[in-house]
């Protein structure tokens, strides 16, 4: 089925990441084309549930957005899966956000707030929070840790400012 044949991609991932044999590869990272191919693998699910994606790139004084040397296709999975997951759990109808910065990037939905324990425990190998409607395996955000430190970033996981929604950060 569709499920397995997902689980066992983000296990494979998850695999070749751990034994490091996804050795990172090192060029530029051009991000408006990693943002696309990302928001495109995520168009259907949020067609089907009314969500509107949408990128925000920080004007900086002529700089480029957190500029990275890197892996572009990892860094295309980690930006699929945080997108998929905030479109997975944002209200039907309502927006996902990606904005650069500086050092950063964020994702952010309007979801409804979780717990500390629960955002405390994002991350961790198939944990989900309970009451979720839309199917997954718990690994998506193993895999989005997994990338960033691999770069040399961390991730963050919070409520929005005014206490509703999820924004996850990662950067520098």
């Amino acid at each position: 089925s569709h499920r397995l044949g997902e689980l066992l991609e983000h296990l494979l991932t998850l695999s070749r990441l751990e034994a490091g044999s996804a050795a990172t590869a090192q060029q530029e990272v051009r991000w408006p084309v990693v943002v696309e191919q990302a928001m495109s693998d995520c168009l259907p699910l949020a067609e089907r549930r009314r969500i509107e994606l949408a990128c925000d790139w920080a004007q900086g004084a002529g700089r480029s957005p957190l500029p990275l040397l890197g892996d572009p296709a990892l860094l295309a999975v980690l930006l699929r899966n945080l997108l998929d997951n905030a479109v997975r759990y944002a209200p039907v109808g309502s927006a996902v956000l990606l904005r650069f910065g500086e050092s950063r990037l964020e994702v952010e939905n309007d979801g409804a707030a979780l717990a500390d324990e629960q955002l405390a425990r994002l991350g961790e190998r198939f944990y989900r929070p309970e009451g979720q409607d839309e199917i997954g395996s718990g690994l998506g955000l193993s895999i989005v840790q997994r990338i960033a430190t691999l770069h040399g970033m961390n991730v963050r996981f919070a409520r929005r400012d005014g206490g509703r929604g999820m924004r996850v950060t990662v950067g520098f």
